[in-house]
């Protein structure tokens, strides 16, 4: 049995991906493990650009 999935259970599982990558390799930039997670998880232009907007508010949180 197919089991579908939504494209915002996807872009979660996208962005949990890039953080436990990045906590395990803090070497690995964002945007590289972006482009690796968007691949990985199949997505698509928007679902990407909306990967990418949440590591964004990511890395302004890391910062404060």
């Amino acid at each position: 049995m197919t089991t579908i999935v939504g494209h915002n259970e996807l872009v979660r599982r996208a962005a949990s991906f890039v953080l436990d990558e990045h906590r395990e390799h803090p070497d690995r930039s964002f945007d590289s493990l972006s482009e690796e997670a968007s691949m990985r998880f199949n997505l698509g232009p928007l679902d990407s650009e909306a990967l990418r907007r949440i590591l964004c508010d990511e890395k302004a949180e890391e910062a404060h």
